[in-house]
């Protein structure tokens, strides 16, 4: 099933709808949104930190995202922990 994101007029799949609310979820615990931050300058986080928190928010676990990611449970807590928005 697809849905529109009305801000940008681009079809999401639901997986990927799951991802963008846990990213608004991210960007308010900094007091951002994700249109506040699109207006703004934003440090973005390193790729592997975001695919580890991809996969840990897909799965919903920590041990199904390090199995799929070929790494350890640990590790992909170490890289979701260092995700981090600044604003330039």
């Amino acid at each position: 099933m697809l849905r529109t994101d009305r801000n940008r007029g681009h079809q999401l799949s639901a997986k990927h709808s799951s991802f963008g609310q846990a990213l608004e979820n991210l960007l308010q615990g900094h007091g951002l949104s994700v249109s506040n931050c699109n207006a703004m300058t934003c440090t973005l986080p390193p790729l592997n930190a975001l695919r580890a928190f991809e996969a840990a928010a897909r799965h919903l676990s920590f041990k199904l995202a390090a199995h799929e990611l070929h790494v350890t449970p640990a590790a992909v807590g170490q890289l979701v922990s260092r995700i981090k928005f600044r604003i330039a």
